[in-house]
């Protein structure tokens, strides 16, 4: 597992980033649990999925040229 969150994250989003390994065959997963009771409005959502050649930079190392940044 290269990322991993549990319990309640609030309501905004949340930016998460992971380097892999390419130099062996991976693949890609995404798991959501919610709980069992009914009465809870539990959800889980996933956007935004990007794949890029190389290491991920630092959050925030950028500037804003190519993109927002995480921001």
């Amino acid at each position: 597992s290269l990322y991993s969150i549990h319990g309640d994250q609030g309501s905004t989003w949340k930016l998460a980033q992971a380097t892999i390994d390419q130099s062996i065959p991976f693949g890609i997963l995404f798991e959501g649990i919610l709980t069992d009771d009914l009465t809870n409005d539990d959800a889980v959502a996933i956007d935004d999925v990007e794949l890029r050649r190389g290491p991920c930079p630092e959050l925030g190392s950028c500037d804003f040229e190519r993109d927002l940044c995480g921001y």
